[in-house]
Order: structure tokens, then sequence, then C-alpha cells
């Protein structure tokens, strides 16, 4: 995995969630870039991961928090589509990041791998 993330009022502190970029299982790791995005659960011990199509790639993934319910929350990637050369915002809910997202946003350019960001609520 690569730059796990947590909410953002648990920086520092023990967190029961943990989100993280993750290889798809059975795949070369030298030769292929993260495959899915995971949501680690503390306290149960369970992973559970996006299911994405082929040469589709997340970015590090982002929690942003409900304003008005802290226990809920979405979960934002920004996704390469490798069949048809386009990025996209992702969004999923955080509870279900094993369902489809809750919205998909187009991009006008293609996203550079790599690319890292944060949740701010202030702007």
């Amino acid at each position: 995995c690569e730059f796990p993330t947590v909410a953002p009022a648990e920086v520092g502190k023990p967190s029961r969630f943990s989100y993280l970029a993750v290889h798809k299982p059975g795949i070369d790791i030298s030769q292929e870039m993260f495959g899915a995005i995971a949501c680690f659960d503390h306290q149960k011990n369970i992973l559970t991961t996006t299911e994405l199509r082929p040469n589709c790639y997340p970015m590090e993934p982002i929690y942003a928090p409900n304003t008005e319910d802290s226990q809920k929350g979405w979960v934002l990637t920004v996704l390469f589509d490798g069949d048809r050369n386009c990025s996209e915002v992702w969004i999923f809910d955080s509870s279900k990041l094993d369902a489809e997202p809750v919205c998909r946003l187009a991009l006008p350019e293609v996203i550079p791998m790599g690319f890292h960001g944060t949740w701010s609520q202030e702007y």
C-alpha cells in the first residue's frame, strides 16, 4: 500500500479505519500499479476492497467526512482508465467501499499517477 489515510479528525490518534491504495491479488507488483482502494477496519481486522475493472488505476484515497454525522463519510479517488485514456474522480460511500461509486466525475485532462491530496472543509 501507499500513503494510507484516516479521517482528518483522527490524524495522530487511534483510528478504527484506514483507507489505502492496494494491489489486486495475483498480479506481479513489479509490473503493475495499484489496482484498487481498500478500507482496513482495525477493530474487526477486515479489509474491504473496491472491485475495479482491468486497466483502471486509482490514486491515493481521500476520506471526506459527513459534517452532519461523524460516523459517515465518503472516500474520493482520482482514477485513471487506461482503456479510455482518461481520468475521473470516483466517490464512494465509506461504509460501502465494495459497492459501485455513488458519483463519477469526468475530468478534462489525464491526471498524472502519483497525484496526492487531502480534504479540507474550509474551502
